[in-house]
């Protein structure tokens, strides 16, 4: 089985191709090509090219692709847009499955191991914030309060309230200076901030083996927002 996972919701393009064998074990996964690149709003343009070359440098073909990961959001509308419907006609024309991940869920799993609360934040402008809080058991992330879109002061009272350890991950600069009464608070580093797509395919993986269904045709990802005019 191989997997094509892309990531199109922020400034940075993601894109991974991992490839299993048929016993499905996590010890046989096989990353073929991993690609991260900040290229801003230029999704649009760069998206087909960047993975012509990632196929070509990989030895395959968009034809050898099983199945398909996308990041749904939240994050940019017009990125969201972008990368859901380029998998969605791929996923028409060769008649293969997509399966979704929520952006802050991608940004989680890079600290998913972190014995406290998982704080993944993205930024909405004007205030604002895309996040959601969860807890980890082993690796295996549960979520603690739905996804949303927050102003910064009801985040933090929020916060205040767990009394436990945290740790902020993705656009967390925009809240600093009301997380500083905040006691046991950690700062992901830059690379823990960043919503990787070896952790979509990966997610992608285990919602295969767990006999979970894609999404339909028609599937429309959570915005929390409109953009604005």
């Amino acid at each position: 089985m191989r997997i094509l996972a892309i990531d199109t919701t922020t400034n940075i393009l993601g894109m991974t191709i991992l490839e299993s064998n048929d016993c499905g074990s996590r010890n046989d996964i096989i990353l073929k090509g991993n690609v991260l690149l900040n290229i801003g709003r230029n999704h649009s343009k760069c998206l087909l090219i960047v993975l012509r070359d990632l196929l070509k440098r990989v030895n395959l073909k968009i034809d050898d692709i099983d199945v398909l990961g996308v990041a749904s959001g939240p994050g940019s509308y017009t990125g969201i847009r972008i990368g859901l419907a380029t998998l969605k006609g791929i996923s028409f024309c060769l008649k293969k499955p997509i399966y979704v991940a929520s952006t802050l869920e991608l940004l989680a799993f890079n600290c998913r191991f972190f014995e406290g609360v998982i704080c993944p934040i993205l930024s909405a402008r004007k205030g604002y914030v895309y996040t959601c809080c969860y807890e980890s058991s082993k690796g295996l992330l549960k979520k603690l309060r739905p996804e949303q879109l927050l102003d910064i002061a009801s985040l933090s009272s929020f916060l205040g309230k767990l009394q436990k350890q945290l740790i902020f991950l993705g656009d967390y600069f925009v809240l600093q200076n009301e997380l500083c009464d905040l006691k046991d608070v950690f700062f992901g580093s830059v690379v823990e901030s960043i919503p990787n797509t070896l952790n979509l395919a990966y997610l992608t993986f285990l919602k295969v083996k767990g006999n979970k269904k894609p999404i339909a045709f028609d599937y429309v990802p959570n915005y929390l927002q409109y953009p604005y005019a």
